[in-house]
């Protein structure tokens, strides 16, 4: 009888729910990161520094799970279709602020559909261009687009630098001819070769190229001068006023995860990137390490929505 009534205690509260502190703790199983476009980029990087340090630190497994195309669509919606039990996160980056400004339609809601965890990188972009390209500045490439309106081609891998390529000539009062490419390694490549200009490239990529010499920094677009390359002028200092431009990484879950998961994904994540030594990795590529409230995170992202729909609207960009 006891038995039986124990039994019966225990079916009961199966369906009523255990009691939180019987429950598994978070997290129970591996977690997956989505990152929206292919293996070996920035973003990818980023991805697999926390999928080594997050694994260490809740042991458990993190996936990265590279689902690429659509300008991040393909990815982002994967995410918001997932369950919101914190076990599938997005690596979000700038473009999924951009969208709603140059696209008509998407398949989900980039606010109400998603939660925010944290902001986790920040860096500038670089106009680098070919070493034939006579210009030491951004001033200087403007001179030289001006004498030859039309001319200059810029490389667009994605729509954020297409974006930023998009606004630099509106700011500048010039013509440029976009040569859409579907990623940013190409550009790089058909740079090195003569076959365009000019390209928009988050720093950490040109770098390397530029220390080589195979390709000239003209700018960089963050408000100081970067380490790594001092002698690079801001844009701003070329004459374009507050042409500021940070391309960043955060984290996302779906939207109705629990608050106290998110909580514990971002403090895990915060120290993943407040460790020293990833700081010091990043920071040989122009990258900041930072870390925010998920509150903080929303307003950012608001913050960075409003930015680049009026950028949208000033450089002519009509959304499809």
């Amino acid at each position: 009888m006891i038995r039986t009534v124990f039994s019966a205690a225990i079916a009961a509260a199966a369906l009523l729910g255990v009691p939180a502190a019987a429950q598994d703790a978070f997290p129970s199983k591996p977690i997956r990161i989505v990152v929206p476009f292919p293996p070996g980029g920035l973003g990818d990087l980023t991805g697999r520094i926390v999928s080594q340090r997050l694994g260490d630190a809740v042991q458990q497994r993190i996936l990265v799970d590279n689902r690429p195309g659509g300008d991040e669509i393909i990815g982002s919606e994967h995410v918001a279709r997932s369950a919101a039990d914190g076990y599938t996160l997005l690596l979000a980056t700038a473009t999924h602020v951009v969208n709603p400004a140059v696209k008509l339609k998407l398949p989900f809601d980039p606010v109400g559909d998603f939660a925010p965890v944290t902001l986790a990188t920040q860096f500038p972009y670089l106009i680098v261009v070919h070493p034939s390209v006579q210009a030491l500045s951004a001033r200087d490439l403007i001179a030289y687009a001006r004498s030859n309106p039309g001319k200059l081609t810029f490389g667009s891998s994605a729509t954020f630098p297409l974006l930023a390529s998009a606004w630099f000539a509106f700011e500048a009062g010039i013509k440029v001819t976009q040569i859409p490419y579907k990623g940013a390694g190409p550009v790089l490549t058909d740079l090195m070769g003569g076959h365009i200009d000019a390209a928009f490239a988050a720093s950490a990529g040109p770098i390397p190229i530029v220390l080589s010499g195979r390709l000239k920094a003209v700018a960089v677009t963050s408000r100081s001068r970067i380490a790594v390359l001092p002698n690079v002028p801001t844009a701003i200092e070329s004459g374009l006023k507050d042409f500021e431009i940070h391309g960043w990484h955060g984290f996302l879950a779906p939207a109705r995860t629990p608050p106290d998961v998110i909580a514990r994904l971002n403090a895990e994540l915060a120290k993943v990137f407040q460790a020293a030594e990833v700081k010091e990795e990043m920071a040989q590529r122009a990258i900041q390490t930072v870390s925010n409230a998920p509150a903080d995170f929303a307003a950012f992202m608001q913050s960075e929505r409003t930015k680049w729909a009026k950028a949208v609207a000033l450089s002519g960009l009509k959304p499809q």
